[in-house]
């Protein structure tokens, strides 16, 4: 029988600091990707030294979504693509096989890259496999949204966004703290690793 206690540490961490170290320790690293222009930018490709250029990352927030708009968030645990209602129709056409913003059409990763020699379906098909590969399955489940859909998988997207408390313009169903993000994301991962 071996018993191991740790001491606590000689100072108080902030609350973001300890944050921080838990996402660290664990693994998470929630980010969100503006995806509208990779087609355009030298992004989602290799470079010369053969380092991946990621597309850049935008806030993580209800306001950063624009409704022309192409996303990706990683939650550590899924990727999911949040489709922009007005996003243009050769995206859509390329990247889905869409003609226009269709609600009905199921969206599936088997119905993506229509396209194949369109730019942003090679970027698109880069980026998914470098974020899976750093996911320690080495896989991660895709899922889609569409913005204005107004279903369960869309309340999901928008609960994860991190947001200042709201006010009263605003749609508080999908407001999350800071706190309640990470108290979220540290129950789910206690969750999946059985507490360990």
């Amino acid at each position: 029988f071996f018993l191991m206690i740790r001491r606590p540490p000689r100072s108080t961490q902030s609350r973001s600091s300890a944050a921080s170290d838990v996402y660290k320790r664990q693994g998470i690293n929630a980010e969100y990707m503006g995806l509208t222009n990779i087609a355009y930018e030298e992004t989602a490709i290799y470079d010369d030294t053969g380092n991946f250029i990621f597309p850049g990352c935008v806030s993580l927030s209800l306001s950063s979504i624009r409704s022309d708009g192409l996303y990706l968030m990683d939650d550590g645990e899924t990727l999911t693509v949040y489709i922009g209602s007005q996003l243009d129709a050769t995206t859509l056409k390329d990247l889905f096989g869409l003609d226009s913003f269709n609600y009905q059409a199921i969206l599936t990763e088997d119905n993506l890259y229509r396209n194949g020699s369109a730019v942003i379906c090679e970027r698109f098909a880069n980026l998914l496999a470098v974020l899976r590969a750093r996911k320690s399955t080495g896989w991660a489940a895709l899922h889609f949204v569409r913005q204005a859909e107004s279903t369960v998988a869309e309340t999901d997207f928008l609960y994860k966004l991190i947001e200042d408390r709201p006010d009263k313009d605003t749609r508080a169903v999908y407001k999350v703290s800071y706190g309640e993000f990470f108290n979220m994301i540290v129950k789910f991962q206690a969750s999946t690793s059985g507490g360990r």
